[in-house]
């Protein structure tokens, strides 16, 4: 038995609903989670093989930088514009999950609860932290800074955050809502009742 197949769907059809499309939790992964992973990848990869000396040549506090942000790179011309891309493409699809992890997580509250109130904060720190997450990935995207202080370090745990956000979303994609969640867009239209039906409700009300 398919495991979509297991459980009764909440979502009742409604009479006069005509279904306009469906959108598969696989190809939402895709689109949402391999553009930032390519634009990262082939952006850094990019600037240390061609572009090394722009982005390592310059004067900071502790000399010369062997291992340059994130942030650096993606303010040159190449690499800038496929990260901005990318992530901008990304990002509607990234509201998307969040909306669906709001729903989904408030339906998945037991009733039988007795801390409700850090339940219910959980649920609106994942979305504000999300869309914070995404406002500061617009900015970076959009300005772009070079950063000063510890460099090196500052540099490699940028590296390992862009990649732990975007595999982590990813995954829950694919494997958290992938046979538990249908994406499908609707047209409902108003139900015309006849002169005979809207009577006979009348009488069965009297």
């Amino acid at each position: 038995m398919l495991i979509e197949k297991r459980f009764e769907s909440v979502h009742k059809k409604k009479s006069g609903a005509i279904e306009l499309f469906q959108l598969n939790t696989t190809l939402l992964f895709w689109v949402g989670f391999v553009p930032p992973l390519f634009a990262a990848v082939f952006a850094i990869l990019t600037a240390i093989t061609l572009h090394q000396d722009k982005i390592t040549n310059y004067a900071w506090i502790c000399g010369r930088a062997f291992l340059p942000s994130l942030s650096r790179i993606i303010n040159l011309t190449l690499e800038g514009l496929v990260w901005q891309l990318c992530i901008f493409f990304h990002i509607p699809f990234r509201l998307l999950e969040l909306s669906v992890g709001w729903v989904r997580y408030g339906r998945l509250e037991s009733k039988n609860n007795k801390r409700r109130f850090w339940y219910k904060m959980h649920r609106h720190l994942y979305v504000l932290f999300g869309v914070t997450e995404l406002i500061l990935l617009s900015g970076l995207s959009a300005i772009g800074e070079k950063e000063h202080g510890t460099y090196e370090m500052f540099a490699l745990v940028e590296y390992l955050d862009v990649f732990m956000v975007i595999f982590y979303h990813g995954c829950c994609v694919y494997w958290d809502i992938q046979h538990k969640v249908i994406f499908s867009v609707r047209l409902n239209k108003n139900p015309t009742k006849s002169i005979k039906t809207t009577g006979q409700e009348m009488v069965s009300e009297l």
